[in-house]
């Protein structure tokens, strides 16, 4: 099996003054790592001067959320499959 970077994985917004993206990361300070980027959830609109939510921007944070769970849905996977082999 291939390995991964050790949980927990964290979700925060990238923000820049025309996009807010969420990505995922592993770590703090100097030692963290991005696991991925995923799609803006907010783009500026400018005509109105302001952030709106792009398209399908609930669907975005519910995968980065599934994406932050990855190590501990490994474990529970792992625990399980020790479960029912014993």
């Amino acid at each position: 099996m291939s390995k991964h970077t050790p949980g927990t994985w964290k979700i925060d917004l990238d923000s820049t003054k025309y996009t807010m993206r969420p990505f995922v990361y592993a770590g703090s300070g100097d030692e963290r790592v991005v696991i991925c980027e995923l799609p803006a959830v907010m783009v500026f609109d400018t005509s109105s001067e302001m952030f709106v939510a792009a398209e399908d921007d609930d669907e975005i944070e519910s995968n980065a959320r599934l994406i932050a769970a990855a190590p501990e849905l490994l474990e529970a996977c792992k625990a399980a499959k020790q479960e029912i082999e014993s």
